[in-house]
């Protein structure tokens, strides 16, 4: 953390200077920088604990049942817009 001096601020900024003679320190309730290439929110060996109950952070299989239905309606729908267009352009 760094010690500052407010210049001026607005609605959408803030203008500070840095103290002279500040140290910089780390709060201690901050956790350390992640290394390269790590998720946040994501613990590092794969695990989530809900309620004792430990699972996996795995892709599920497949997907939800919506998910076909909804991509069935779409192509049902599209089909009957270009069949709708092709028999109004030949009368």
């Amino acid at each position: 953390m760094v010690d500052v001096h407010y210049i001026s601020a607005g609605k959408h900024y803030l203008m500070a200077e840095i103290v002279t003679g500040s140290d910089l320190r780390r709060p201690d309730n901050v956790p350390p920088p992640l290394t390269p290439g790590a998720i946040s929110g994501r613990p590092q060996n794969g695990v989530i604990h809900r309620n004792n109950l430990s699972e996996t952070t795995e892709a599920p299989e497949g997907h939800p049942a919506w998910v076909h239905i909804t991509v069935i309606v779409v192509a049902v729908a599209v089909i009957f817009r270009l069949c709708m267009i092709v028999f109004t352009l030949d009368t």
